[in-house]
């Protein structure tokens, strides 16, 4: 819709018609975009393939667009067919479904060069007032960011009144009950119910009742197994649990931090076993708890991947070599790969250990894997500034953190000013005589 003014009068009642008529077409536009959107035909062109879409907003079609386009991809047709063409409004609903319009419908048709679809998205329907009752153990607010977790997490998401999408709230019954749960109501159950039908202005209300059941915490917690050097740090963390809220997933974190606990120390193969008994009516759980060791893995060597350049293993085999012959630990290695990166060399280091088949129970033995990918050897850089007190300022500098691929690293540099240019040129060897050790070298001018 075209509208123009053509020249401003001021007198009588030329300059109030053609502003009344302006007036007019202004208000009337977005009643006439809203008139026209659900009829707008829109187009898509992949691989030879034709698709038109009939019923999709602008502002839908932003977001189905590339959906569809990915599917006329990976299909790999290059006609229409009825396969396909049932495909894309399969995906075309279930789009309209994720987005709050649960009558949607999409129905094809084969035309002689393109698939058509056409949509009829009824109403979009939006979560109205949830109504909390029974055992609020927490807060109402709380409760509510657990059950619209699903809904909340989408990018644009209306934080009052989120899109409805019934799995996402029946997720999201799941994780309040699991929150619940944690809190040591083990019995905890959530019933939700949803309003039969939405409100006039597209609103659908929630109500949730929550029956807590007993409550369970721990009671005494025993340890076993645990290697002698290792016993105190684990006690550290079974002496903190009494008293606490139980549930079945605090078991299973204290038993992962039980293992890692051992498995920084170089027991890689260990494992922790939890035994309790739960009673019907709630009151405190003692549990065991019984750690596999197994044996304390020993480095037997350091191999970097066979990819890697021959200036980045020289310095990853003398930067790892200290630990060869040691105990497995992980604060040991974790210094070693913060002086090995700090080389600039690496652009992602990786560290697994490979554990070698061992048949007397006591030490086992590990290599050291060390994989990644190196960065570009060579930068060259500009610049250019201004300063109150030099003046104009200009320069220029060249790293090469692989020089001739031998792991050295040369760095020079020449910036000019009006007091004069200055320079300088640094070479250093982060692994000299292919030690831990690292020496520089550095000329000024």
């Amino acid at each position: 819709m075209k509208s123009a003014t053509a020249g401003r009068e001021w007198r009588g009642t030329k300059a109030f018609v053609p502003l009344l008529l302006a007036l007019i077409a202004v208000l009337s536009l977005p009643l006439a975009r809203a008139q026209e959107a659900p009829n707008s035909i829109q187009e898509l062109r992949e691989g030879g393939l034709l698709l038109r879409v009939e019923g999709a907003d602008a502002a839908t079609w932003f977001d189905l667009e590339p959906l569809l386009k990915d599917q006329l991809t990976l299909s790999g047709n290059t006609s229409p067919s009825e396969p396909l063409a049932d495909d894309l409004a399969f995906f075309t609903r279930q789009f309209y479904l994720r987005t709050g319009w649960p009558k949607a419908e999409v129905h094809w048709e084969l035309q002689a060069d393109a698939i058509f679809l056409r949509i009829t998205p009824g109403y979009q329907i939006r979560v109205g007032d949830i109504t909390w009752s029974g055992d609020l153990i927490l807060s109402e607010e709380e409760l509510r960011k657990f059950l619209l977790r699903l809904s909340l997490e989408k990018e644009g998401a209306d934080k009052q009144h989120p899109v409805w999408v019934d799995s996402e709230l029946q997720d999201g019954a799941g994780f309040v009950q699991r929150r619940v749960r944690a809190e040591g109501f083990l019995q905890a159950t959530v019933v939700m119910q949803m309003a039969p039908e939405p409100k006039a202005d597209g609103f659908r209300d929630i109500s949730v009742l929550i029956k807590a059941g007993p409550r369970f915490t721990y009671g005494a917690v025993q340890l076993t197994g645990a290697p002698t050097e290792l016993e105190l740090l684990m006690l550290v963390e079974t002496r903190k649990v009494p008293g606490t809220p139980f549930s079945e997933a605090s078991v299973q974190n204290i038993e992962r931090r039980l293992t890692s606990i051992a498995n920084d120390r170089g027991y890689l193969q260990a494992t922790t076993a939890s035994h309790y008994v739960l009673g019907r009516q709630g009151g405190t759980v003692d549990v065991g708890l019984a750690v596999h060791p197994g044996p304390r893995v020993r480095i037997a060597r350091v191999t970097p991947h066979p990819d890697f350049s021959r200036g980045s293993k020289r310095v990853l085999s003398a930067g790892f070599r200290s630990v060869e012959g040691e105990y497995y630990s992980s604060e040991e290695l974790d210094l070693n790969f913060r002086r090995v990166l700090d080389t600039g060399i690496f652009a992602r280091l990786d560290m697994n250990p490979i554990i070698l088949p061992n048949d007397s129970g006591e030490v086992a033995y590990a290599d050291l894997r060390l994989t990644g990918e190196e960065t570009q050897p060579k930068t060259l850089g500009f610049e250019i500034g201004f300063d109150s007190f030099l003046g104009a300022l200009a320069g220029i500098t060249y790293r090469n953190a692989n020089f001739r691929d031998t792991g050295d690293s040369l760095a020079a540099e020449l910036r000019w000013s009006s007091a004069g240019p200055l320079g300088s040129i640094k070479l250093t060897d982060p692994a000299i005589f292919n030690t831990q050790f690292g020496a520089s070298v550095q000329l000024s001018v």
